[in-house]
C-alpha cells in the first residue's frame, strides 16, 4: 500500500492522504472493516507524527463507528481512549468524557487494563479541568490504586505523582483533610526516593497547611522543622542559591503556622520572618525592611499610587524569589497588624499587594484566579491597617477592591465581603 511506503519514508502528510483514499475505496465496496483500520492508521499518524490534533480528531471520529460495526472492539477501545485524550488536551471536556466512558466500558468487558487505566486517568483530568472535583476524585483514586497494585507501569512516576497532587488538592478543597494528608504523605515519600528536594519542600508545606486546617498547629510546625533540618544539612558545604530559597520558604512557613496559635508571642513569630529576610537579603541584595519603610512613607505622600513605584522595584526580582518575598511580606504584615505594629504592617502588606498585582502572561486561568484571590485578601488587610492609621480614603478604595474580588471569586479566603 502506498500509505505504508510514504510512512516508511517519513512522508507523513502523503501517508495520511493515502490512508484516507484507501478508506474511501474500502467503503465504496462495502468493506467497513478495512475502512475503519485505514482511518485508524491515518489518525495515529496525524496525532503522533504530524501533531495535528484537529485532523486526528476527525479521523478517529470516523474510525470508531466503523471499527465497532465490524466487531473490532479492541481497536475501537484504543481509538476511543486516544480520541478522548486528545479532546482533554484541546479543552473539549464534554466530548472527551463521552469517548472515555465508552472506551472504559469496552476495555473492562474485553479485559484491556492499559486502556481502562488511560481512560480513568483522562476522565479524572477531564472532570478536574472542568471544575467537577467530586466526579474527578474517584478516578484519581482508582489510578493511584492501579499503580500501587502494579497493574500499570508508570516508569517515571509522572502519572502517579500528578494523580497524588491533584487528589490532595481536591480533597483539600472538599475539606476531606485526612484523605488529603494521606495523598500528600505518599507524594512526599516518592519525592524523597527521587531526591527531589524542591518538590519535597512544597509537599511538606502542603502537609503543614493541612494540619493547620485541622487546628493541629503542633504537627504542622513539626513537619516544617523536620524539613528545615533536612535543608540545613543539605546546605552544609554547598553553594546553592535554591537551598537558601528553600530555607527562607520554610522559615516563613513556620512563622505563618505559629501565627495561628494564639499562645505564641508575636516577637517569637517575627524572629522566623527576620531570619528568612536575612537569607533573602544575602541572596538578592534586597532588604525587605528597607522596602517596607519606603512603601510606608510613599503611602503617606502618594496613597495608592505608591503601589506602581513599588512594583517597578520588585519586577527585577526572579519570579521564584518574588513568590517567596510575597509569602514572607504577607505573613509578616498580617502578624504585625495583629500586634498593632501598623507601620510595619502597611509596608509589608504593600509589598505583598504590589507583587500580587503584577500580571503574568504565562499564568493559567486557575493561577490567575488564585492571584485575584490573593489581591483581594492583601487589599483587605492593608485596608484595615490604613483604617487604623486613619487614612480612610485609601482604606475605603482598597475595601472596594477587595469586595469586587470577593463578589467575583466567592472564595472562602475572602469571606469578609
Amino acid at each position: 500500500m502506498k500509505a505504508g511506503a510514504h510512512q516508511k519514508l517519513t512522508q507523513y502528510g502523503e501517508s495520511v492522504a493515502s490512508y484516507r483514499r484507501a478508506a474511501q475505496d474500502f467503503k465504496s465496496v462495502g468493506d467497513g472493516d478495512d475502512a475503519g483500520f485505514a482511518l485508524w492508521f491515518a489518525a495515529r499518524i496525524a496525532e503522533r507524527n504530524l501533531k495535528d490534533q484537529e485532523q486526528a480528531i476527525t479521523l478517529y471520529t470516523e474510525a470508531v463507528p466503523l471499527l465497532l460495526a465490524a466487531n473490532n472492539h479492541k481497536e475501537a477501545a484504543w481509538a476511543s481512549v486516544t480520541l478522548g485524550e486528545i479532546y482533554v488536551e484541546v479543552g473539549k471536556y464534554a466530548d472527551a468524557r463521552d469517548f472515555l466512558l465508552n472506551s472504559m466500558t469496552l476495555s473492562e468487558r474485553l479485559h484491556i487494563p492499559d486502556v481502562t487505566f488511560r481512560a480513568r486517568y483522562s476522565l479524572a483530568k477531564a472532570f478536574d479541568n472542568d471544575g467537577e472535583f467530586e466526579r474527578a476524585l474517584p478516578h484519581y483514586e482508582a489510578v493511584i490504586a492501579q499503580i500501587r497494585k502494579g497493574e500499570y507501569k508508570d516508569n517515571d512516576d509522572e502519572i502517579y505523582l500528578y494523580a497524588l497532587k491533584r487528589a490532595r488538592f481536591i480533597c483539600q478543597v472538599l475539606t476531606k483533610y485526612d484523605l488529603a494528608i494521606e495523598f500528600a504523605r505518599a507524594a512526599a515519600l516518592k519525592y524523597r526516593e527521587r531526591s527531589d528536594l524542591e518538590s519535597e519542600v512544597d509537599t511538606f508545606a502542603q502537609l503543614a497547611e493541612l494540619y493547620v486546617s485541622l487546628g493541629d498547629f503542633e504537627t504542622a510546625t513539626d513537619y516544617l522543622r523536620q524539613l528545615l533540618k533536612i535543608v540545613r544539612e543539605t546546605r552544609v558545604g554547598a553553594d546553592d542559591a535554591r537551598l537558601i530559597e528553600f530555607e527562607a520558604i520554610i522559615l516563613t512557613g513556620i512563622g505563618e503556622t505559629l501565627s495561628f496559635d494564639n499562645k505564641i508571642a508575636a516577637a517569637e513569630i517575627v524572629q522566623y520572618f527576620e531570619d528568612a529576610k536575612k537569607l533573602l537579603t544575602s541572596n538578592t541584595g534586597v532588604d525587605l525592611l528597607d522596602e517596607a519603610q519606603r512603601a510606608t512613607k510613599s503611602f503617606e505622600t502618594e496613597g495608592l499610587k505608591s503601589s506602581e513605584t513599588l512594583q517597578k522595584s520588585l519586577t527585577s526580582l526572579d519570579t521564584n524569589i518574588r513568590t517567596i518575598v510575597r509569602a514572607l511580606s504577607f505573613s509578616w504584615g498580617r502578624i504585625s497588624l495583629k500586634d498593632g505594629k501598623l507601620d510595619t504592617a502597611i509596608g509589608m502588606l504593600s509589598i505583598a499587594l504590589a507583587i500580587d498585582s503584577l500580571s503574568d502572561r504565562s499564568a493559567s486561568p486557575v493561577e490567575n484566579a488564585a492571584l485575584k484571590v490573593q489581591v483581594g485578601v492583601a487589599s483587605y488587610y492593608l485596608a484595615d491597617a490604613l483604617r487604623q492609621k486613619k487614612d480612610f480614603a485609601s482604606a475605603r478604595r482598597l475595601l472596594f477592591a477587595a469586595e469586587k474580588v470577593a463578589a467575583e471569586m466567592r472564595s472562602p479566603l475572602i469571606h469578609f465581603a
